[in-house]
Parts: structure tokens; C-alpha cells; sequence
């Protein structure tokens, strides 16, 4: 809210658009973390080791973050 302020009063616009597009990556990384590991209690069975699962669920979730993160940072308006 006050980096939108900021950046429509042209006060400091570079590090409030910054923040104004960096903001959303924390909400999307709880979602993110939610989503896998509900997934991974879902598909995962109790009698048997899921590092297979885990490494992939895991790998999936880094992969997913540095593209938002890269995304969010280098093309701002997509």
C-alpha cells in the first residue's frame, strides 16, 4: 500500500516498484509450500521411503520459486 502511494506520488519510484513487485513472492511461496506438501502427504504411503518423491517434490518447488523470483525481478510487466 505505501509503495503504491510512493510510486504515484514519484517519490522514490525505484526502490517502490521494487517492493511493489517483490511483495507477492512471500504469499506465493507459503501457497507453494502448502500445495507440495499436501501433495506429498496424499500421494506418499506410509510403509515405504519417498526420498525419490521428496527430492522431485523439492526440486519442483526451487525450480517454480526462481522462476517467479526471475520473472517478478527481470520482466516486471508480464
Amino acid at each position: 500500500m505505501v509503495s503504491g502511494l510512493m510510486i504515484s506520488e514519484n517519490y522514490l519510484t525505484e526502490s517502490a516498484s521494487l517492493i511493489n513487485r517483490v511483495l507477492d513472492v512471500p504469499f506465493i511461496m507459503t501457497g507453494l509450500l502448502y500445495g507440495l506438501t499436501s501433495l506429498r502427504l496424499n500421494l506418499a504411503r506410509d510403509e515405504k521411503k519417498h526420498t525419490i518423491l521428496d527430492a522431485g517434490l523439492i526440486a519442483l518447488g526451487v525450480i517454480i520459486i526462481l522462476v517467479i523470483i526471475g520473472t517478478n525481478l527481470f520482466i516486471p510487466d508480464l
